[in-house]
């Protein structure tokens, strides 16, 4: 992102330029991004918990899953009791606008800049161009046929019987 934003690079070349800071970096930089994870798991618990809260206090106030849930799908205007579910999405979705996602953004900037920094103005290698070509085609033919192999192992687990 910050490649396509910053030096003004598209496409390809931006991720031939992005390979090119990595390369000899990449343990570094998934350090990093792990530590920042670590960081960054409290305040998605508590995202969570926020979340999980109100969804209880509606569960409560309608009568249970059943009741919410047949309201949410029939498209049931929202009632009273709907009101929480609504306030625990509004506070959710705030934290991680508001708050995860800047921190995100910011911190992904600092380690472009520093990796920008270290490795100084790279030249992309445009030797790779086929080999990530080659294995984006790879994934796109693997990931229909991977698809199309589960079908199987869920109609099989469809078929046990509850309470199994």
């Amino acid at each position: 992102f910050f490649i396509w934003a910053l030096e003004g690079v598209t496409g390809m070349d931006a991720l031939l330029k992005s390979w090119a800071y990595v390369s000899g970096n990449a343990l570094g930089i998934l350090y990093r991004l792990v530590g920042f994870l670590l960081y960054a798991i409290p305040i998605l618990l508590v995202q969570g918990l926020i979340s999980i809260g109100f969804v209880v206090i509606s569960l409560g106030a309608t009568g249970g899953f059943t009741d919410l849930f047949a309201q949410i799908s029939t498209g049931v205007a929202p009632t009273v009791a709907s009101i929480p579910l609504f306030i625990g999405t509004l506070i959710s979705e705030a934290i991680s606008t508001f708050l995860v996602l800047p921190l995100v953004f910011a911190y992904l900037y600092v380690i472009y800049r520093n990796v920008r920094e270290v490795k100084g103005n790279v030249v992309p290698r445009h030797d790779l161009k086929k080999k990530i070509i080659g294995i984006s085609v790879v994934g796109w033919v693997l990931m229909p046929i991977f698809i199309v192999a589960l079908i199987p192992f869920f109609v099989a687990l469809s078929k046990i019987p509850a309470g199994f």
